[in-house]
């Protein structure tokens, strides 16, 4: 696969975020040490340049996945998955308001689930990094006909329809080809000073196996801590 403008972008910025990253490694000695230069404001900065290389590396992977061969599609619970991602965004971005909108009856699509964590983490991510002072975040899922919408809507300044990722590397872009891959499409709608709004579009499937739903929160490297690293509390 040549690399996209975007994929290439994103190459560049591992490259960086790794150089970041190893520039730490004699202050994250000496604050295993105890020495000069260690203490919990050292820790957080050296952890979140370890999360920002993984969340480079995560999409860059995903990227590529699905610009390639994205994993055989199974019936995935859309609507468990993102209310769990969705709880666990709001235990970890304290500075953000989530306002979840669940229907009643489970909605199902086939697709990935680690994939469809990373799509919709990077939309959260956006939307709480653009939201505003205060951000207000609106997370549903609805059907409509045979199609699940899945949208996320922050209160910011909105952006223009071809302002792309909206400065967060390839986040949209993996949104975007998550729901290409498995038959959809990512409609984007902004007003100025009303905010954007983002929704994932998949065709409904029967339900599957009984999901197995993780808990976010537990795993430090779960795609929400990674995908949520520049908005979120990280783990020390």
């Amino acid at each position: 696969m040549a690399p996209t403008p975007n994929s290439a972008l994103l190459a560049a910025h591992l490259r960086e975020d790794t150089a970041d990253l190893l520039a730490l490694l004699p202050a994250a000695r000496r604050a295993a040490a105890g020495g000069p230069g260690g203490g919990e404001a050292t820790l957080d900065g050296i952890a979140r340049a370890a999360y920002r290389t993984l969340r480079t590396a995560e999409n860059l992977a995903a990227h590529a996945a699905l610009c390639t061969a994205p994993p055989h599609p199974q019936p995935v619970c859309v609507t468990a998955l993102a209310a769990a991602y969705v709880s666990g965004a709001a235990g970890v971005c304290r500075s953000a308001v989530f306002v979840p909108e669940w229907p009643r009856a489970p909605l199902w699509a086939m697709g990935d689930a680690r994939l469809f964590a990373a799509a919709l983490g990077n939309l959260l991510a956006n939307a709480v990094q653009y939201g505003g002072e205060r951000p207000a975040i609106s997370v549903r899922a609805a059907r409509r006909g045979e199609t699940l919408l899945l949208t996320v809507a922050d209160n910011g300044p909105g952006c223009a329809p071809s302002a792309g990722d909206r400065g967060l590397g390839l986040g949209l872009e993996v949104a975007r080809r998550y729901a290409r891959a498995y038959g959809g499409r990512l409609l984007a709608g902004s007003a100025p000073e009303r905010g954007a709004c983002f929704s994932l579009c998949l065709p409904l499937c029967p339900p599957g196996a009984a999901p197995s739903v993780p808990d976010y929160m537990a795993d430090r490297f779960s795609p929400l801590y990674v995908q949520l690293a520049p908005v979120c509390d990280l783990p020390l």
